[in-house]
């Protein structure tokens, strides 16, 4: 019966080190293969978050439709635009024998809002031919009085582009308090501020 002698030339060390190396790269494999699916289940999130938040809710067929001017319905583009704008990466993704790190960030929407802002669906058009930014305003307004000498008078008016409402001399116009917004806090912080824990588990079935 023939006899055989294994030798390991290579140090313990050394084998450990490249059994890490070789579990690494499958590792970043499976994180990078589950970006698409993160990314596309995020976005999913963020446009029903959106849809059932109430400023949505409001201009699409209440009192900011109306104070705004808005005519057809320009929530769904809007909508669009902001979960388009979600971006997922995986980083610092480090194998060693004592932990497994990976950092996942997820963006939504820039913070200077200029992927939305400037776009058509977020001006209306006066009579006079004037531009009301109102999506600046709403995001970026605060509570600040935003016109001075007109006021939003509602009611039935043929000249209407809302269906409910005119701006008249007189008065002022400030985003209605409960609908306001800042740059840390306006209505897309506030749809998905408690979001994490639907993201986290995204995030468990999708790697």
């Amino acid at each position: 019966m023939s006899k055989y002698k294994i030798k390991i030339v290579d140090s313990v060390q050394k084998i450990e080190n490249n059994i890490l190396r070789a579990f690494e790269t499958d590792f970043k494999q499976s994180l990078r293969a589950a970006v698409p699916r993160i990314q596309s289940n995020v976005v999913e999130l963020v446009k029903d978050k959106l849809r059932v938040c109430p400023e949505i809710i409001s201009i699409r067929s209440g009192v900011l439709k109306f104070d705004f001017g808005i005519g057809d319905d320009v929530t769904e583009p809007l909508i669009a635009a902001i979960a388009d704008s979600v971006y997922v990466y995986f980083r610092n993704i480090r194998i060693n024998k004592k932990a497994t790190n990976a950092i996942l960030s997820i963006y939504i929407q820039r913070s200077d809002f200029v992927n939305i802002i400037q776009n058509a669906y977020g001006v209306t058009i006066t009579e006079k031919g004037e531009n009301i930014p109102w999506l600046e305003w709403l995001l970026l307004g605060g509570d600040a009085v935003l016109l001075v000498g007109y006021r939003v008078s509602y009611g039935l008016y043929d000249e209407s582009r809302s269906g409910g409402a005119i701006m008249v001399p007189g008065g002022f116009y400030k985003i209605p308090s409960e609908y306001s917004g800042t740059p840390a806090d306006n209505f897309i912080t506030r749809a998905l501020e408690n979001s994490q824990e639907e993201i986290y588990d995204i995030v468990r079935r999708s790697i």
